[in-house]
């Protein structure tokens, strides 16, 4: 059975970049306020926490009746990939993912869709998927539709 030491966990075990790392986030974001007194509109709109930047390249297309899909569009893509991120159910939202989605659409050669905040047990993934493979919509080629 592995043995933990104690002193694995403690303050001196922290090293001394990450520890005045940490220092400066504390001070950079001192005492957030709690999410649910900010209000989940406030806090999905960088009123919680900062944004990260939009891609130049993003757009949105409306797919339904309250629907739209987010695409960050590769230029030669290979194949389109439907990213449906989990965290906006309470923070965040198709449109602040532009970073990692712009390293995925480059690095495998996709056009990668960004699904809304999931809801209704997967019926509006279910439409994001069959708006992908239409053969009447463009996203492959990155057309608006």
């Amino acid at each position: 059975m592995p043995q933990f030491r104690a002193d694995a966990f403690g303050p001196g075990a922290v090293p001394e970049d990450v520890a005045a790392f940490n220092a400066a986030m504390g001070r950079q974001f001192g005492d957030p306020p709690d999410i649910w007194d900010v209000g989940i509109d406030q806090a999905r709109s960088g009123g919680f926490m900062p944004l990260p930047p939009p891609s130049p390249r993003a757009f949105d297309i409306q797919i339904a009746d309250h629907l739209s899909l987010h695409v960050v569009p590769n230029a030669r893509p290979r194949a389109v990939l439907l990213h449906i991120h989990g965290g906006g159910f309470v923070l965040g939202g198709a449109a602040h993912q532009d970073v990692l989605l712009e390293r995925m659409a480059d690095a495998i050669g996709a056009t990668c869709v960004s699904e809304p905040i999931p809801t209704s047990g997967g019926s509006r993934s279910a439409l994001c998927h069959r708006h992908l493979v239409d053969p009447g919509h463009d996203v492959l080629g990155g057309g608006r539709g």
